[in-house]
């Protein structure tokens, strides 16, 4: 793998997993703006708000839990904390920060919240699935050691299986988490794009898509391999469930609650997939 693609004037490296994720964000911007002007109903500008809210949000969330799952390494650092250039970023954190901003940002402008999630729900797993790829280059979100014919090796000095504490596992053939979850989204995407044009509520289809995966990731979690990660109530349970698999089955509690409130909240019904801004407070 190549964690770097080159250094940049004045000795900084370009990492390839920056490069990745940036063309990905660009790339799934570009693919909802297309997907807005299809739908009618949405102010011209929200397409560039949005953008700029999804870089910033992305890379603010994206840092946070990279150093909440890595802090021992950054501890009272703060140069390698603000250095963004190093890589580094957790899926979780990103995705919060966006949809809170998101929705935020939707009932400032009168927009039907719940109709715009909907559009947008497929974009996550699309972004998911070019942007894992990053990870591959990176070297991190590896798996367990295994003897199957498919098996990744890491063995780039730069990658971030190599600078991992538990580093055991540089040079060791494991499970290419990375593509499983390519597979896992990428399946995901086609089902809601699928889907959407047979929704039967507003906000079915973020409903499903929230719902569905937490579970995959629950699943692959299980081949995971870097320790980074934590356990999920380590004193209770010891090391059986990680810290994402815990975070999955509460995200899941929460999705039993919504499927019953949302279907019922006014508007539900209403299958126009306009953003029309009257429509959004009480829809």
């Amino acid at each position: 793998m190549h964690p770097y693609l080159f250094t940049l004037p004045g000795g900084t490296p370009l990492p390839t997993w920056g490069l990745i994720i940036s063309l990905t964000v660009l790339g799934t911007i570009y693919v909802g703006h297309r997907w807005v002007q299809r739908d009618e109903g949405y102010p011209k500008d929200m397409v560039l708000e949005l953008g700029i809210l999804i870089f910033v949000m992305h890379t603010i969330g994206g840092r946070i839990g990279f150093l909440r799952a890595n802090w021992e390494t950054f501890r009272g650092d703060w140069k390698k904390i603000l250095d963004i250039t190093s890589g580094g970023s957790a899926f979780l954190e990103s995705f919060l920060l966006i949809t809170i901003s998101f929705a935020a940002y939707l009932w400032w402008r009168r927009i039907a919240i719940w109709n715009f999630f909907d559009l947008c729900a497929p974009l996550v797993p699309l972004g998911q699935t070019v942007g894992r790829t990053a990870c591959i280059f990176a070297g991190c979100c590896y798996g367990r050691p295994t003897d199957l014919p498919w098996a990744f090796t890491f063995s780039h000095p730069d990658s971030l299986i190599a600078k991992a504490e538990d580093g055991v596992l540089f040079g060791v053939p494991v499970h290419p988490v990375q593509v499983y979850e390519i597979f896992a989204t990428g399946a995901l995407l086609v089902f809601l794009m699928w889907y959407r044009p047979r929704r039967r509520f507003r906000g079915e289809v973020a409903l499903l898509y929230l719902t569905i995966s937490p579970v995959l990731r629950f699943i692959t979690e299980f081949f995971r391999g870097d320790s980074k990660r934590g356990w999920f109530m380590e004193e209770t349970f010891g090391q059986v469930l990680s810290k994402p698999q815990g975070v999955a089955l509460g995200m899941l509690v929460v999705m039993a609650v919504a499927w019953y409130v949302v279907p019922r909240l006014p508007g539900s019904t209403n299958l126009s997939t306009r953003g029309t801004p009257a429509e959004s407070r009480d829809a």
